[in-house]
């Protein structure tokens, strides 16, 4: 599965996927730091803090590249980080999720189009059309 979802910092370009699972640093508004591993592909809403961390619905985390420690929140949509994701014909998109524990979001980006995951997706739909 790691094959078939490759995603990179799209600041330093260091790949976040791991044997199956896509892997950043995260922090919390309390400062505790954990490493947020999460499911590859779009739409399955799981994850897990190693080490763990119990986070709460409705909580906004930070999260940052594990190798250059930038920050992954999109620019133009502060409340979800931005992944780029590499797709096996070669070609790139970019993958935005929320940041708000809880929140099942996610959109996947690129010149032509864009899809939608998650409840309530179509506000963030209609400004990144």
């Amino acid at each position: 599965m790691s094959e078939k979802y490759n995603y990179s910092c799209p600041g330093c370009s260091a790949g976040l996927s791991r044997d199956g699972e896509v892997m950043l640093t995260m922090t919390r508004s309390t400062g505790e730091k954990s490493n947020l591993i999460l499911h590859p592909k779009p739409g399955v809403y799981g994850y897990y803090c190693n080490p763990p961390l119990k986070l709460e619905d409705g909580e906004l985390v930070e999260c940052y590249c594990p190798y250059c420690w930038e920050s992954l929140r999109s620019e133009s949509f502060p409340n979800f980080v931005s992944l780029n994701l590499h797709k096996l014909d070669g070609s790139n998109v970019k993958v935005l999720f929320s940041r708000l524990v809880g929140q099942h979001k996610t959109y996947i980006v690129n010149e032509a189009f864009t899809n939608k995951y998650g409840d309530g997706s179509k506000k963030l739909l209609d400004l990144v059309s």
